[in-house]
């Protein structure tokens, strides 16, 4: 879902303001908001920090799901609502909730006083050392999930699920919501990609000319039995 939409003129959206051109990288702006980032971002490249569009997904989606409630297709009311709250988990996961976790102000200052050239290759190196982490990460959560209900293994992953978080506040609007759950996510996300970095080391998290895109879905077979206890108490 949202693929590939950029190139339909008819939809409106303007220039992708971040992200690949074509495949999963194409619908990043959908489906993250990166409004937690430092004041060099959003002065030197608003496009990461402004082009986010997960909000208007969320107001999409709510708003289909209230129509087709009061139009009598509850099928569709609860599958529109779903789809809502998928955007909103969306913003929870810390790859889409930060641009690049890794980085700090020297970083920055080092992008800001570049060439052209520079700053183009430090973006692509960049954004495909994120993608990799990104999809790695996700990756591992899923293979140890669907391992999880497989195996008996500690109930430390399903207490947590359902546990009721008192620091969990009401919310009046989608808005709010996304703000406050983007900016709990944002907050562990250099620990998450230095955790990945750790754990699955230099050759998957460390070269951009590296494209785990091709291999989604296959590589954590691989990785996993080579992890020792030690590493995989990272995460």
């Amino acid at each position: 879902m949202d693929h590939d939409l950029w190139n339909l003129q008819e939809y409106g959206y303007g220039k992708q303001p971040y992200g690949k051109a074509e495949g999963e990288g194409s619908k990043a702006p959908f489906h993250m908001q990166f409004q937690n980032e430092n004041w060099i971002l959003s002065l030197f490249v608003p496009e990461v920090v402004k082009g986010g569009m997960i909000l208007d997904r969320i107001e999409l989606f709510s708003r289909l799901s209230k129509l087709a409630g009061k139009t009598g297709h509850n099928y569709w009311q609860y599958r529109f609502a779903t789809w809502a709250c998928h955007y909103i988990q969306d913003i929870g996961q810390p790859y889409h909730s930060k641009a690049v976790p890794d980085a700090d102000f020297s970083y920055y200052a080092r992008y800001i006083f570049s060439s052209k050239e520079t700053k183009k290759d430090m973006k692509a190196k960049a954004t495909q050392l994120v993608t990799n982490r990104h999809f790695l990460y996700e990756d591992f959560i899923s293979y140890n999930l669907i391992d999880f209900y497989k195996n008996s293994t500690t109930r430390t992953l399903t207490e947590f699920l359902v546990q009721n978080s008192k620091d969990f506040p009401s919310f009046s609007s989608n808005e709010d919501l996304m703000k406050f759950v983007g900016k709990e996510a944002s907050v562990h996300a250099f620990q998450i990609n230095q955790s990945i970095i750790d754990t699955l080391g230099e050759k998957y998290t460390m070269k951009p000319e590296y494209d785990l895109e091709k291999e989604l879905g296959t590589k954590m077979k691989e990785i996993i039995p080579t992890l020792n206890s030690e590493k995989e108490i990272f995460f």
